[in-house]
């Protein structure tokens, strides 16, 4: 009882001092003021275009950059603070498409285009995609080229601690990232489907599951949030750095159907290879 009261008496405190609310329908949402000051700081000097005030707990601003002219949002929104999808208090918090505007704009600058043209490089949405991975120098130069001129657009630091990957556009698998830290680009090599197949029998020889018949069915590029395993608990913010899409493997064993995905983690040496999670269709998770 003493706990539960307890707990009552730190969640009051924290409303009380945050400007939150128990309702999301008692948060107040950002004026038009209020977003034009935030945008300056943290993106430059903006003019407010629109306001789209149609959703619930919701109020969108259209803003236009003043610097390079192009239009991005950001939305003030009720968020609802809480755990196993019950929420304790709401409060006010803004979301921006910038940095994903802003990176667009740079790729569609001169002299961004003409590394990508000659590199054979798309640039879109914070990602990178080649269709040409013979020459992996001149593809790591090109990117490492392409970083410092992203860098000396960013006045706000809006990228200086980013990863933004690289996928092979032909097979869709992420071959390498560029890091704006260490301002440096580095490639990998994904395993072929084969090594994927002889970990699975691996790992599932380990938790004793029957392995006479593994057998590859496709490759799906899935949304981060979306991989059972990525998206919970065993995935701590600020510790492992994935790709907005993670290639998953999927097979079948004993007419059941699984799926291993190789992830990245970041540690104090950089980004690394050195977890692979085969989740099976219980969604238990093997390191």
């Amino acid at each position: 009882m003493k706990k539960i009261i307890l707990s009552i008496l730190i969640i009051t405190i924290i409303i009380s001092c945050c400007g939150c609310s128990l309702s999301a329908d008692n948060v107040k949402l950002a004026s038009k003021f209020e977003i034009l000051r935030y945008a300056n700081k943290n993106f430059g000097k903006a003019t407010c275009i629109s306001v789209d005030k149609s959703e619930e707990h919701k109020i969108t601003y259209i803003l236009q950059d003043k610097t390079h002219g192009f239009e991005y949002r950001i939305t003030s929104t009720a968020t609802g603070v809480g755990m196993d999808a019950t929420n304790f208090y709401y409060k006010e918090s803004k979301v921006s498409n910038y940095k994903f505007v802003f990176f667009n704009y740079i790729a569609n600058t001169k002299e961004v285009q003409r590394i990508t043209n000659q590199a054979g490089i798309t640039l879109n949405d914070c990602h990178i995609y080649t269709t040409d991975t013979t020459n992996k120098l001149i593809l790591v130069d090109s990117i490492e080229e392409i970083g410092q001129l992203i860098l000396n657009y960013d006045t706000k630091n809006i990228f200086a601690n980013e990863t933004i990957y690289i996928e092979d556009h032909i097979s869709g698998k992420w071959i390498g990232w560029y890091d704006f830290a260490e301002q440096k680009c580095t490639m990998t090599d994904w395993p072929s489907i084969d090594e994927y197949m002889e970990k699975a029998k691996t790992l599932f020889e380990y938790a004793d599951i029957q392995v006479d018949n593994i057998q590859f069915i496709r490759c799906e590029i899935i949304p981060r949030n979306d991989v059972i395993g990525l998206s919970n608990e065993t995935i701590k913010e600020g510790i492992h750095s994935n790709p907005i899409e993670v290639p998953c493997y999927f097979f079948t064993c004993d007419e059941k159907e699984y799926f291993i995905a190789q992830t990245l983690v970041k540690n104090s040496g950089g980004l690394s290879r050195n977890y692979l999670y085969c989740i099976t269709d219980n969604c238990s998770i093997v390191p």
